[in-house]
């Protein structure tokens, strides 16, 4: 009963915002996804590089919506992807995200790409750049290299899954009719997890959440991560704290978090 009082009220915090800001000139299917959007760099301080959020689970593109208005007032030409994450698997999104991507990266030709993730958001971007991983030369033609996809941060990643997730399929389930993902998210040695590629040669920066009951730190982490930090939030919620923002940024700067804020 109570792993089932998670599902809901995570789907009610999902359609509980605000007002949806204004759609991007991107958006082919706006029926579908009427939360993606776009925050032009301020010229003041223009970087001449784009910073592409995403967001995990239940979530929607509002949730990045304060992320992305800081980086784009730090110079960064912003835009948040929205996908409607419990109808598909991680690889079926990867693909919308890698055709988002894909698009960006032919309107804006010499802008080096940055990705900021949250929670499922992180291992969709690692199906979606998979072909960058040590084993996976890329093909002629592919238009997301390691010279475009310049650092990743994550916030609150399952790589290596959620036991939450695990307990949801196990105890509820019906649950993978509900959230299609959520078998992609679960813990353990035989989880698909461990199946999702990473992708290499590109600076990787962890933030982990000091209070998450979804996805604990030692399940965040990664073998060739550049960058780990704990900050003091809950699961849902760290992408809107201006200090993990501006690790965000630091990280995007730098390739390296600012450590004078050890816990915060």
């Amino acid at each position: 009963m109570r792993i089932w009082i998670l599902l809901v009220g995570a789907a009610l915090i999902a359609g509980g915002c605000a007002s949806a800001p204004e759609k991007t000139d991107m958006d082919e299917k706006p029926l579908q996804h009427t939360l993606r959007f776009h925050f032009p760099a301020n010229p003041e301080c223009e970087k001449q590089e784009l910073a592409v959020t995403i967001h995990g689970l239940t979530h929607n593109g509002l949730h990045m919506y304060t992320m992305g208005k800081f980086l784009a007032s730090r110079g960064y030409e912003t835009y948040c992807f929205d996908y409607r994450t419990t109808r598909g698997t991680v690889q079926e999104h990867a693909v919308e995200f890698k055709a988002f991507l894909e698009t960006l990266a032919r309107k804006y030709p010499d802008y080096p790409i940055n990705i900021v993730t949250h929670s499922m958001g992180g291992l969709v971007t690692r199906q979606t750049l998979g072909h960058l991983c040590d084993s996976q030369p890329c093909s002629p033609g592919e238009l997301l290299t390691r010279n475009r996809i310049k650092r990743i941060v994550m916030l609150a990643p399952p790589n290596r899954g959620s036991k939450v997730a695990s307990a949801a399929v196990k105890y509820v389930p019906f649950s993978p009719n509900i959230m299609e993902p959520l078998p992609d998210l679960s813990y353990g040695e035989d989880s698909p997890v461990h199946k999702i590629p990473v992708p290499s040669g590109i600076p990787i920066g962890i933030i982990a959440a000091s209070a998450d009951i979804a996805v604990p730190r030692d399940s965040t982490s990664l073998e060739n991560q550049s960058d780990y930090l704990v900050m003091t939030s809950s699961h849902s919620f760290i992408m809107m704290r201006t200090k993990v923002q501006r690790q965000v940024l630091e990280f995007f700067q730098n390739a390296k978090f600012k450590k004078e804020e050890p816990g915060t």
